[in-house]
């Protein structure tokens, strides 16, 4: 694989690891740096191997669609609005994100991590 396309492939990495990393739940019910993520991975889709760019967006749609769509956090919205439960709120948004940014990691080290280093 040569070095232009590792680059595509480490920068689609990156949008998710940004994504995820600076996640804030969006107020108005429309996440718009999902829209974005989406929108830069797609632009490099003709950038890397199809099986590769099949496998960020599979793993796009498991971790990251969830916590777009307010799945991810189950009937913590509905209990914001109500402001009861502050702490246990918390608590699960807290784990709901730490819980994608260990999936992503793990995902970088095992499905991305070999082909950046494979030796051409």
């Amino acid at each position: 694989m040569d070095s232009y396309v590792k680059q595509q492939i480490q920068e689609c990495y990156n949008e998710m690891y940004d994504y995820v990393f600076d996640y804030e739940m969006p107020e108005d019910g429309e996440d718009e740096n999902f829209t974005y993520l989406k929108n830069e991975i797609e632009k490099r889709q003709i950038s890397i191997p199809k099986d590769i760019y099949e496998k960020i967006n599979a793993f796009i749609d498991k971790e990251f669609l969830p916590l777009a769509n307010g799945e991810a956090f189950g009937d913590m919205v509905s209990a914001i609005e109500n402001l009861s439960e502050a702490n246990e709120i918390g608590a699960e948004y807290l784990w709901a994100i730490i819980q994608r940014r260990n999936a992503l990691k793990e995902f970088g080290m095992k499905e991305l991590y070999p082909l950046l280093v494979e030796n051409p």
